[in-house]
């Protein structure tokens, strides 16, 4: 490598890391996810600014059967939203033939970030006190919100741990965007070490359908 082309690259690599930022928070702002708001108004409304303690909990159970009521609708109304958040992401992605590696890692940092929403809005004030009343009044409803409240927990759990590993993976790519080919040549020791080690070691990426994936990318 010439004199001053280790400068040069890696002042392109921080103008893409800028970049992938710049997107990532675009990405999130117009992915993010918020649950409908609890009402404040209409008939059997609970008030849950006053539902604070076990006791107020069970006040609510058993003198307000139809504030129950009104709580296991808006439960099932949230359990709608996260279902199709779900199966929106469990959809195949629409990709051109030539795309490169750091699509993939791009993808599951806006899979991270979607599910990372997703789950914050399940731990909002409102939600918890919800399902809470519903855990005393041992609502049905329940079984499909916890389903689903797994489910938004594992997704995120596989989207991290495919972000740290294919961000392992990032730094031997650069050459392959940029680098003369003697370069790209010098790199693909590590990267195929790398495709190794997620294949080991990670408790997500390693399926044939997920590898074959990414070699195709890295190809």
């Amino acid at each position: 490598m010439k004199p001053g082309e280790h400068q040069q690259e890696e002042f392109y690599e921080s103008l893409d890391g800028f970049r992938s930022s710049l997107q990532e928070a675009q990405q999130a702002i117009a992915g993010s996810v918020t649950l409908n708001a609890y009402p404040t108004t209409g008939e059997h409304v609970v008030d849950l600014t006053a539902v604070n303690t076990p006791e107020e909990v069970a006040r609510i159970v058993e003198d307000k059967p139809k504030g129950v009521e009104m709580l296991e609708g808006v439960a099932r109304i949230w359990c709608e939203q996260l279902q199709k958040i779900i199966i929106e992401n469990e959809q195949l992605r629409q990709e051109p033939d030539n795309i490169g590696p750091r699509a993939e890692l791009e993808w599951w940092k806006q899979v991270m970030a979607k599910f990372d929403g997703v789950l914050g809005q399940i731990k909002r004030p409102d939600c918890v006190k919800v399902v809470t009343i519903l855990y005393r009044a041992k609502s049905k409803v329940l079984t499909e919100w916890k389903r689903l409240d797994e489910m938004v927990t594992l997704a995120l759990n596989e989207a991290k741990d495919n972000v740290k590993y294919l961000t392992a993976l990032d730094k031997f790519c650069g050459p392959l965007y940029r680098s003369n080919p003697a370069d790209m040549k010098e790199s693909v020791p590590g990267l195929m070490n790398a495709i190794r080690m997620i294949h080991s070691i990670s408790g997500y990426y390693n399926t044939s359908e997920r590898m074959t994936a990414l070699c195709v990318k890295v190809g």
